[in-house]
């Protein structure tokens, strides 16, 4: 029975501060052209508070703000935009409520002109290929050549080639990437 109460008391202290973070009242984002508002707003954490939605959870907090602003620059990498960034962000506060204002420089999108594949046995080339994630004409995405690294040595280790170690580099040429795995 202590340990319910002494629990309880540590939820009732963890509820009063939070009550004591402000609401967040709005997100404002500019410099996106490529993806909505609303589809960025819906991969952050923090949301905006709603009348009609009390229990929703709506408390600014700085962390997460951080973790959102990486949430969005990671989704326009995973989209070829590399050289996308928060330009700046601003936290106001007013009467207990935050409005945050977040401004984007998308860049220009990079597509991966060619795949090269060095040193795979002939016999697993096509398996391999089919099994890549970056193809010629899609967005780079550099999250993408990482696992096909995994890919390609889990082909290879499947086939007996346990040792092997997969390297991949890419050379760009303005908005194109040549994609080297050896």
């Amino acid at each position: 029975v202590l340990a319910i109460l002494v629990g309880c008391g540590q939820a009732e202290n963890s509820l009063l501060l939070l009550n004591k973070l402000p609401d967040v009242k709005a997100i404002n984002i500019t410099g996106n052209n490529v993806f909505s508002e609303g589809g960025l707003k819906k991969l952050m954490a923090l949301q905006e508070g709603t009348w009609w939605n009390p229990f929703r959870d709506h408390k600014y907090r700085e962390a997460q703000l951080q973790t959102d602003l990486n949430a969005i620059t990671t989704h326009y990498l995973r989209h070829g935009y590399l050289r996308a960034h928060v330009q700046n962000y601003s936290v106001r506060e007013s009467k207990g409520d935050v409005t945050i204002d977040i401004v984007l420089s998308e860049g220009e999108p990079t597509t991966v002109k060619e795949v090269s594949l060095r040193g795979v046995p002939s016999d697993l080339r096509k398996n391999v290929e089919k099994n890549l994630g970056l193809k010629s004409g899609k967005a780079m995405d550099p999250f993408r050549l990482v696992e096909d690294q995994q890919v390609i040595a889990n082909i290879l280790a499947d086939d007996g080639y346990w040792n092997a170690k997969v390297d991949a580099t890419v050379q760009y040429f303005g908005n194109e990437g040549l994609v080297f795995y050896a």
